[in-house]
């Protein structure tokens, strides 16, 4: 698969994914996840999915699947975490944070095997 059609293809799996789990993890864990508006799931999502987009053609080829998909979980977790001190009346536990990030890396960790099969393709 070209460069152009894997880009889109990820791009697209990542706005859905992305702001799905951001947007429902509130609904199932109450107390540890409470957003103060809309905003903050909606750029944490921004967020992800542009750096997710670069690291994806640049990260995952050089660390391999197993290590870029921990980094970019862990990079998840603490960002979702660290959000709660940029946004006002936004609460966000360890345990929530764990629990985004752990749940985005999963899916990440599917997409990258599937990148990584587009781009053995497309060198054979």
């Amino acid at each position: 698969m070209s460069l152009a059609k894997r880009v889109v293809f990820n791009l697209v799996y990542k706005i859905i994914y992305f702001p799905l789990i951001l947007f429902l993890i509130p609904r199932f864990f109450l107390d540890n996840v409470v957003y103060s508006s809309w905003v903050v799931p909606f750029l944490l999502s921004a967020l992800y999915i542009g750096i997710g987009l670069v690291a994806d053609e640049t990260v995952l080829p050089t660390f391999g699947l197993v290590s870029s998909t921990i980094q970019g979980c862990v990079f998840m977790i603490v960002v979702t975490w660290l959000s709660q001190f940029v946004f006002s009346g936004t609460i966000i536990s360890g345990f929530g944070a764990i629990v985004i990030g752990v749940l985005l890396g999963s899916g990440e960790f599917l997409m990258h095997q599937r990148i990584l099969a587009w781009r053995r393709e497309r060198m054979s």
